[in-house]
């Protein structure tokens, strides 16, 4: 007696889609509330600088490109087959159009010189009026913050729609240069850690990127509080922001 079997093998292959340049990655820029740098290598291939600021270091009309600031305030926001969109169950990302306006300021390359060659955005209208207000650089800076490329537009103004240009690049935005712009100068003023008024302590943590802060204590029954450990849940107080990016919690005799 002989058996004999048929096996059928079907392999089920999927292709993924490369990434979007600069994806996982920070190659711009925040350098003032409304000035962002924008790296030449996320230019689109084929395209150099010549072809988007003249010699004189003004803005070239005719390239067709488009950029677009995202920010998403828990996060999520992703280049996903050719979209940008948010991850799900969270604020879906908020979209500020950037304008391409030449060279950066010279004081911006004085004080930071490896941005040579990096092309200004500005988060303007064509009247130089700031499209974020000082709340939302502040609030952006407490969470995700990128920006998307595209390419293929007739007229890539700011009010142009991107819904059917291709999405050329997506990168996350290096916020250091503006946190010290903002709050650089106040923190080094300010009293942080702990100090003492009337006996009592107050609590200041320089953290302008935090979305919350909150001191936990402990009970410890030691006027001097040195207790190795303390059983039972800490009391929670939240802490206040400050203008000058500390986070404050004031007592007071």
């Amino acid at each position: 007696m002989t058996f004999t079997y048929t096996l059928t093998c079907t392999l089920d292959t999927t292709t993924a889609l490369p990434p979007v340049a600069g994806s996982e990655e920070q190659r711009a820029y925040w350098v003032t509330p409304t000035i962002l740098a924008w790296p030449l290598s996320l230019l689109p291939r084929g395209m150099d600088r010549e072809v988007v600021v003249t010699g004189a270091g003004d803005p070239l009309p005719g390239s067709g490109l488009a950029l677009r600031l995202i920010t998403a305030p828990d996060g999520g926001a992703a280049a996903i087959h050719g979209r940008i969109l948010g991850a799900d169950g969270m604020p879906a990302p908020t979209v500020t159009p950037l304008r391409i306006i030449g060279n950066l300021p010279d004081e911006v390359l004085a004080a930071h010189p490896h941005l040579e060659g990096y092309i200004a955005l500005s988060a303007t209208d064509a009247a130089g009026t700031p499209l974020l207000d000082d709340a939302a650089v502040a609030s952006a800076l407490t969470g995700q913050v990128a920006i998307a490329q595209y390419v293929g537009l007739p007229d890539p103004t700011e009010a142009a729609d991107v819904s059917g240009a291709h999405l050329d690049a997506f990168t996350g935005v290096q916020t250091a240069i503006l946190l010290d712009h903002l709050y650089a100068e106040a923190a080094t003023r300010a009293e942080l850690g702990v100090t003492f008024t009337g006996g009592l302590p107050s609590f200041a943590l320089w953290a302008p990127t935090a979305q919350a802060v909150t001191l936990l204590t402990w009970e410890t029954s030691d006027p001097l509080g040195s207790v190795p450990e303390v059983p039972g849940p800490p009391r929670r107080t939240p802490a206040a922001r400050k203008g000058d990016g500390r986070w404050v919690v004031t007592n007071r005799p």
